[in-house]
């Protein structure tokens, strides 16, 4: 059973407890949801800044760590903040006056709890396929079409041989 979730009020809910616009992207950086100008749904979010943020893995062994939650670029006059959840990224873009030990918490515990509430999708089960088998099978049938065709051959140059046979004179 899949679960389709309704990422814009998902992210409707979460912007009415941060008081903040926010956008929710996928783990290959695809927009779901967006309250943010400069992430608009079903784009992509840029490369470059795709790329910096999976090299959070480079980070964490950097600085040996066992997670990394966030991520925060200052913007010009904005902050972005990254969080990150098992299959979903979120981007919350506050005001540099926010205080972040207040703000990093909340988001945290609101990414936190949805990911308790959603399951990612059972992976469907495929069948094994038994190529030996069939590579068997395979030639034992043409093994049997050439043994066919072989002996065809050979009742036709049979057939031909005695057909052409030289008659012998009889001696008088």
């Amino acid at each position: 059973m899949t679960v389709v979730l309704d990422f814009q009020s998902i992210l409707e809910e979460m912007q009415a407890a941060l008081e903040t616009p926010l956008a929710v992207c996928d783990k290959y950086g695809i927009v779901l949801a967006s309250s943010i100008t400069q992430f608009s749904v079903n784009s992509l979010i840029p490369p470059s800044l795709l790329r910096t943020l999976d090299s959070k893995k480079e980070m964490k062994e950097d600085l040996n760590l066992g997670t990394i939650n966030n991520l925060v670029l200052e913007v010009g006059s904005d902050v972005l903040v990254f969080t990150f959840s098992e299959q979903l990224l979120f981007i919350a873009k506050i005001a540099p006056n926010v205080n972040l030990n207040e703000f990093l918490p909340i988001m945290d515990r609101l990414v936190a709890t949805l990911d308790q509430q959603t399951t990612a999708p059972p992976l469907p089960e495929f069948l094994s396929y038994d190529f030996e088998a069939e590579y068997t099978m395979m030639l034992t049938d043409l093994q049997a079409t050439v043994d066919k065709k072989r002996l065809e051959s050979f009742k036709s140059l049979i057939s031909h041989m005695v057909a052409k046979k030289p008659k012998v004179k009889e001696e008088e």
